[in-house]
């Protein structure tokens, strides 16, 4: 079947969004075949739906339900650059635009601040995030020092000082579990203090994946969320370099965390069909 797609690379955390309406049914599936397409080589891919609130442009439904802060931001350049509905005509230099829409994974609606660069095809994305629902701090033999910081579409914990360690995930899971939350989706961000450099992992089940992400926009806010709660402190325009490249982050602190958002800049790396056969 033939499918209208972009591919999007926000700091290496490759993202294919579907423009064609495919049924939620039959998402995961396909979502799944994208990915494992090599000439693609997507970490990641989400679907544009109609919107059900009035006041939101559309809707961005993640493979597995989940939510994601770099999908999001992909999905609002597209939109800023009148690819939905379809269009190849770039925001003009000087202007900046506010695009607000649905997501999986969240309740609420989205606001994301697109604003162009001297660069075709190419904008900065700031997204005001979601907040955690609770924060857990921690420490396990096997683990080390932990955070769990559980958003509404997707639960981060963060390793600090803990290398990438495939063996490690499994032991998360349960984690997660143990505090009783569903772990159909996570992710697992193992950070290293001295270099400010966060290696991701996510688990989506739905779609049976487990990818070691170039960057990853909720994790970045994960980490940051349980920093100023470690810290009880605002942090301003933190950098958190990643494998694929590096995300900026702000939380705000009063008491508890209060405010979360990111930026970076995305490119726009591919658009046309793809054929996905048997699906």
């Amino acid at each position: 079947m033939k499918h209208h797609v972009l591919k999007f690379n926000p700091s290496g955390n490759t993202t294919i969004l579907v423009l064609d309406p495919v049924e939620r049914s039959l998402q995961p599936e396909k979502a799944a075949r994208l990915m494992s397409e090599k000439g693609l080589a997507a970490e990641q891919v989400g679907f544009i739906e109609a919107a059900v609130r009035s006041d939101a442009a559309f809707r961005l439904q993640m493979m597995g339900g989940e939510f994601c802060g770099n999908a999001a931001r992909c999905a609002a350049m597209a939109a800023a650059l009148k690819l939905i509905p379809e269009s190849d005509s770039p925001i003009p230099p000087e202007n900046r635009q506010t695009i607000c829409f649905e997501s999986s994974g969240i309740s609420g609606l989205l606001k994301v601040d697109v604003y162009p660069t001297t660069v075709p095809y190419r904008c900065r994305a700031d997204i005001e995030m979601p907040l955690p629902r609770a924060l857990h701090h921690g420490r396990k033999s096997e683990l080390g020092s932990y955070s769990i910081v559980a958003f509404e579409g997707i639960i981060h914990v963060v390793l600090w000082e803990q290398q990438p360690a495939p063996e490690l995930i499994a032991s998360v899971e349960r984690l997660i579990r143990s505090f009783g939350f569903d772990s159909s989706n996570f992710g697992v961000m193992f950070y290293e203090t001295e270099r400010h450099f966060m290696t991701p992992a996510v688990s989506i089940k739905q779609v049976d994946s487990l990818v070691w992400e170039s960057s990853c926009g909720s994790g970045t806010m994960a980490l940051l969320a349980a920093r100023s709660d470690i810290e009880r402190k605002t942090l301003t325009a933190i950098s958190v370099y990643q494998p694929g490249g590096v995300l900026v982050g702000s939380a705000g602190w009063n008491g508890n965390v209060n405010r979360l958002e990111l930026s970076g800049e995305i490119e726009l790396v591919l658009q046309g069909n793809v054929y996905v056969f048997g699906a």
